[in-house]
């Protein structure tokens, strides 16, 4: 069920990306991360804990950055920790080439800002 729920997820922002130009937010992040060492499940409770916020945090904290929105639905589904996370004092660029030395980041990327195109009549 996760897989399927995850598969529908990509399927609709891929497509939705098709039509759309896309430019990024300077000092945002999208950023996955690996389960912390002894938890085997990502569960709502471990999203919502201390434990989950301490981990991301301490990916964050070299960087200057502070978590904005942590997407328990898609973490859920995928078994890792999806979130957004966004520096007043670093560039997007600063913080991706920081986060790649963390063996716990799975991938960041830009928070890119779609708009959707008008068609011409």
């Amino acid at each position: 069920m996760r897989k399927i729920l995850l598969s529908s997820f990509i399927i609709i922002l891929v497509s939705s990306c098709a039509y759309a130009a896309s430019n990024f937010v300077d000092g945002d992040i999208l950023v996955v991360m690996r389960a912390p060492e002894g938890v085997n499940e990502i569960t709502t409770n471990f999203l919502e804990s201390p434990e989950c916020r301490e981990y991301i945090s301490s990916a964050l904290d070299p960087i200057d950055a502070k978590l904005m929105t942590l997407y328990d639905a898609i973490s859920w589904a995928d078994g890792k920790i999806h979130f957004l996370a966004h520096s007043d004092t670093n560039t997007t660029e600063k913080m991706i080439a920081a986060l790649k030395a963390n063996p716990d980041v799975i991938t960041a990327s830009p928070n890119r800002v779609n708009r959707i195109r008008k068609r011409a009549r």
